[in-house]
């Protein structure tokens, strides 16, 4: 058998002084070292991912505009729902993603 280890997205903005920091995370990275330094010889691989974000993303103000002003855009964690793009209220700025945006 062999064994992988996961590592999901870690920035480090999310360390202490980062713009995202997290309590605990600069604690969480040293036991994860001291684990690894452990359980290595047990460890076929180890995978690292990140987090990416495209510049126009759906979870970014840009993306949207209000059905009857379109330069107006949503304020920041504005919860958008499928009914407020069916009814107009929110629209993506690009029509063609309107289907997507909904479901």
């Amino acid at each position: 058998m062999q064994n992988t280890l996961l590592i999901i997205d870690p920035q480090n903005d999310f360390h202490s002084g980062g713009s995202l920091a997290v309590p605990g995370a600069d604690a969480d990275a040293l036991r994860l070292s001291a684990w690894i330094d452990r359980e290595s010889e047990k460890l076929h691989s180890i995978v690292v991912t990140l987090d990416t974000h495209h510049k126009l993303h759906i979870a970014h103000a840009a993306f949207w505009q209000a059905g009857n002003d379109p330069s107006a855009r949503p304020a920041v964690f504005s919860h958008i729902t499928s009914r407020d793009i069916e009814e107009g209220k929110w629209v993506p700025r690009n029509a063609a993603l309107t289907r997507y945006c909904i479901e």
